[in-house]
C-alpha cells in the first residue's frame, strides 16, 4: 500500500514506471492494476527460451503483450541475443528491445560514436 502512494506521487510529477520482469516472481498482474505504470519488460528467460520449440513460453510472451497492450502500457524485451527472437517478439507486438543483438554494453564514450555512425 505504502509503494501505491509513492507511485502515484512519482506519477503526478512525471516520473514514469515499468514493471520490470512482469510474469516472474513479484512482477505479478496485481501491480498493473494497482500502479501508474508506463511500460511492463519481459525478462531475459522468457526471451532466451523463444530459441526453442517452446510453445508454452510463446504463448506467455503473446499473452504478456496483449494485456499490456490492452491496458495502455509499452512492452520492452530484455535479453534479446538472436534474430529468431526478435523476429517472435516483433510478430508478438513487443515495441522495444534490448540486448546484445542490437548492441553490446558501452561506456558513454563508445556509445556517443555508435550513436553517431548510425545517424
Amino acid at each position: 500500500v505504502e509503494i501505491d502512494a509513492l507511485a502515484r506521487r512519482l506519477d503526478a510529477i512525471g516520473v514514469r514506471l515499468a514493471l520490470d520482469g512482469f510474469g516472474i516472481g513479484r512482477a505479478n498482474l496485481d501491480c498493473l492494476v494497482r500502479l501508474p505504470l508506463a511500460r511492463v519488460t519481459l525478462p531475459p528467460r522468457f526471451v532466451r527460451a523463444l530459441n526453442a520449440s517452446a510453445p508454452a513460453t510463446h504463448a506467455i510472451v503473446r499473452a504478456s503483450v496483449a494485456i499490456a497492450r490492452e491496458l495502455g502500457l509499452g512492452t520492452l524485451a530484455e535479453g534479446v541475443e538472436q534474430r529468431g527472437q526478435l523476429d517472435v517478439l516483433k510478430a508478438a507486438g513487443c515495441e522495444e528491445y534490448q540486448g546484445g543483438l542490437l548492441a553490446r554494453p558501452m561506456d558513454a564514450g563508445r556509445f556517443e560514436a555508435w550513436l553517431k555512425a548510425r545517424g
